[in-house]
């Protein structure tokens, strides 16, 4: 469902940091809740149920899985209950609009990328996972993915 990253992104690292300097990654739970208000409670449900915290991704994970069952349900009550196939869940998941997950309001366009993305370039001072949220967040981009 992905396509390679807008070509611009690459670009404006320089200016940003020096390469040599920087890591692009994605969001490390432990700031998640700064940058995501609505994961806060569920970084604190996990780790209450669990005893840990989650791993990286798990919120964008929560999402995708609360994005896929809305999807089957649709695909499902559009074939009055049946079994839908892949392809009626994947068009289902196009289909879907401003699904309120807790990464924020997601949509996606017609071949299934979401309409705007988010991403987090961060300096690594240190890549010691128990350190991870000490790497500061240099600059948020929010970019939109190539046409269809």
């Amino acid at each position: 469902m992905a396509h390679e990253r807008p070509p611009d992104f690459a670009d404006r690292l320089p200016r940003v940091v020096p390469r040599e300097e920087a890591d692009i990654s994605a969001l490390p739970d432990e700031m998640a809740d700064l940058l995501y208000p609505g994961t806060a409670k569920f970084q604190t449900d996990f780790k209450a149920k669990y005893s840990s915290d989650p791993q990286p991704f798990a919120a964008q994970g929560f999402d995708s899985a609360g994005i896929c069952l809305k999807a089957i349900e649709a695909a499902a009550k559009a074939k009055n209950g049946e079994m839908p196939t892949r392809a009626e869940v994947a068009q289902a998941i196009r289909e879907l609009k401003d699904y309120a997950g807790i990464t924020g309001t997601i949509t996606f366009n017609s071949i299934g990328d979401p309409l705007m993305a988010k991403y987090f370039v961060i300096q690594v001072g240190s890549p010691d996972p128990t350190k991870w949220s000490e790497n500061p967040i240099v600059e948020t981009l929010d970019i939109a993915p190539p046409a269809p």
